[in-house]
């Protein structure tokens, strides 16, 4: 599957149970995970929420971005890794 092809999410505000998310911030985390993407804005402590994402979805998500960029891969990911 192309990246073309992939869905992207944008989880809302509402969805967000940190009180910090509301705040503006210029940090946007995407997770990837085999067939879609997941991004969460104003991310104040993106490696805190990193850590998360790692430790609640263990073998699910492909690998991180930050702002964009890739930031870790998933090891435990059977899939090919992105």
């Amino acid at each position: 599957m192309s990246k073309e092809d992939k869905k992207i999410y944008k989880v809302r505000q509402s969805q967000r149970t940190n009180p910090l998310s509301h705040e503006p911030s210029n940090n946007t985390i995407t997770v990837h995970y085999d067939g879609y993407d997941t991004e969460y804005n104003n991310v104040h402590y993106p490696t805190a929420f990193a850590n998360t994402i790692m430790k609640t979805n263990k073998e699910d998500w492909i690998s991180i971005s930050l702002n964009g960029k890739h930031w870790g891969s998933n090891p435990n990911n059977k899939s090919k890794q992105s």
